[in-house]
C-alpha cells in the first residue's frame, strides 16, 4: 500500500484516506461519535481491538495507538509524540539539569 494511503481497520468500513489526519478525523466523528448526535460509542473496534473507556476523550486517545499519528513535536530536535505528555516528559531531556544528572555529574 503506498505511504499516503490510510485505510480505516474499523469494522468493515475499509475507507481509504490520504493523511492519518483525515482518517483520525473520520475515526472520532463517524464511529467514535458523539452523545449530543446520539451515536456515542465507547468501544475501540479497530481491529476487534475491543477496548473501552468510560469518556469520549479516553477512547479517542487511545485510537492513537493504532495509527502513525504523532501531532506533537518537540521544537528542538523535531521528534514527534502521540501525546502531549509524552512531549512534555521528553522536553525535559534537553535541559541543562537533566542532561547534568544523566551525565553523572549531579549527585
Amino acid at each position: 500500500m503506498p505511504r499516503n494511503r490510510f485505510i480505516c481497520r474499523w469494522n468493515d468500513c475499509k475507507k481509504f484516506f490520504t493523511s492519518v489526519e483525515t482518517l483520525f478525523e473520520h475515526l472520532t466523528d463517524d464511529h467514535v461519535g458523539r452523545r449530543a448526535t446520539n451515536n456515542l460509542c465507547l468501544t475501540c473496534c479497530w481491529n476487534d481491538c475491543g477496548a473501552t473507556a468510560a469518556k469520549r476523550d479516553h477512547l479517542t486517545s487511545h485510537l492513537k495507538v493504532h495509527l502513525p499519528f504523532k501531532p506533537h513535536i518537540c521544537l528542538k530536535c523535531r521528534k514527534p509524540f502521540k501525546r502531549p505528555q509524552d512531549l512534555k516528559k521528553h522536553e525535559k531531556t534537553h535541559t541543562i539539569e537533566h542532561q547534568g544528572t544523566f551525565m553523572g555529574t549531579k549527585g
